[in-house]
């Protein structure tokens, strides 16, 4: 927990889509020595998803962020942006982040999605797309190999630590029952839109 709530400048935020590592970057960041929260606010920063969101639609109403109180107040000198293989994600999006939905709905439109697959889909791209127009100065790293990047880059701002061991990649991890998923649902519309944002990040494209 941050040891003074009238602080207002931090060293790192972490973002990214529910599901995607945020849990898993937050305890990257303490391997290197930094006191970073998951969805908790401590000394050096925090990683939340709920950071993505309009802070301005929210204020100190963050769901389950802890201290409450009002985060556009607070100055991060580096954000980061964690992305994961939709491949993987969008399973565990669809059968375990049901309860996030009503947030996101706040900011994302799903009217049109005729599934719960194409839902997912809108929901990491409107991430993508507001984690950039929030956070236009970020660094980006794959939860899967990214590690050293983020290592690399923070190392030349902080003093961080040289004997580091990487967390578990099983950290906050649940069943994803990729097996259940039936992407034959999913419209052309929302197979381009997966397939351009993993082009991006270097990922497989999602479907052929």
């Amino acid at each position: 927990m941050v040891n003074n709530l009238n602080k207002t400048d931090y060293k790192v935020l972490g973002v990214g889509h529910p599901r995607t590592g945020t849990g898993y970057t937050s305890k990257l960041l303490e391997s290197f020595g930094l006191s970073i929260g998951h969805e908790r606010l401590k000394d050096d920063g925090i990683v939340a998803w709920q950071m993505t969101m309009p802070l301005d639609k929210f204020g100190n109403k963050l769901p389950w962020v802890h201290p409450s109180m009002d985060y556009s107040k607070l100055n991060f000198d580096v954000i980061i942006y964690n992305t994961r293989n939709p491949k993987n994600s969008i399973p565990s999006i669809v059968f375990t982040e049901t309860t996030s939905l009503v947030h996101r709905s706040k900011f994302i439109d799903f009217s049109e999605a005729q599934n719960d697959i194409e839902k997912a889909i809108i929901s990491i791209v409107g991430f993508d797309k507001q984690i950039k127009n929030q956070y236009p100065k970020h660094i980006q790293y794959r939860v899967e190999d990214g590690q050293k990047k983020v290592y690399d880059f923070l190392s030349e701002k902080y003093e961080l630590k040289s004997d580091y061991i990487l967390p578990s990649s099983n950290y906050n991890s649940r069943k994803s029952r990729i097996g259940t998923i039936n992407y034959e649902i999913v419209r052309p519309k929302y197979q381009d839109m997966i397939n351009r944002f993993c082009i991006e990040y270097g990922y497989d494209k999602l479907f052929k």
